[in-house]
């Protein structure tokens, strides 16, 4: 009776995050958040490869960005739409048009709603027109596509 051999499709390589597919591309391995993400570097020569993985951890590394605190009794709208944002920039888990719908609605919150972006989110006034924020917005939802960016 004959046993088959296990085939191996990735090989390791002497740079961290870099794997080799059996079919010769170079893959990145990269980490956030405690989830794993593989970015094809689309070459077969591994001084390109390394090249490419050292810009893209580059990237991978500078998306923290500008840190907000949620907890800020002072945060204003555009604080809380650009922390809404941040999150939605490092959620791997959604799907690309689930991440463009919630893009679409920041922005019509922010056309619908300019004023509103300088106000504090915390304590939203009545001479500001912000009696019941985002009522109007759910009486006029945007339709599918119709803030395309």
């Amino acid at each position: 009776m004959k046993t088959l051999a296990a085939v191996k499709t990735w090989e390791k390589t002497k740079v961290q995050f870099l794997v080799r597919h059996k079919s010769g591309r170079y893959y990145a391995r990269l980490f956030q958040n405690g989830k794993e993400t593989w970015k094809s570097l689309k070459t077969d020569h591994l001084s390109i490869a390394q090249a490419r993985l050292a810009e893209l951890l580059k990237e991978h590394r500078g998306r923290k960005g500008k840190q907000i605190v949620p907890a800020n009794a002072k945060m204003t709208f555009a604080d809380a739409a650009e922390l809404d944002q941040q999150k939605l920039d490092e959620e791997l888990a959604l799907k690309r048009r689930t991440r463009k719908y919630y893009r679409e609605v920041l922005a019509a919150l922010r056309i619908r709603q300019p004023v509103r972006s300088a106000l504090r989110a915390r304590t939203p006034t009545i001479r500001a027109g912000c009696r019941e924020p985002g009522r109007e917005i759910l009486r006029a939802p945007a339709r599918h596509g119709e803030l395309e960016s």
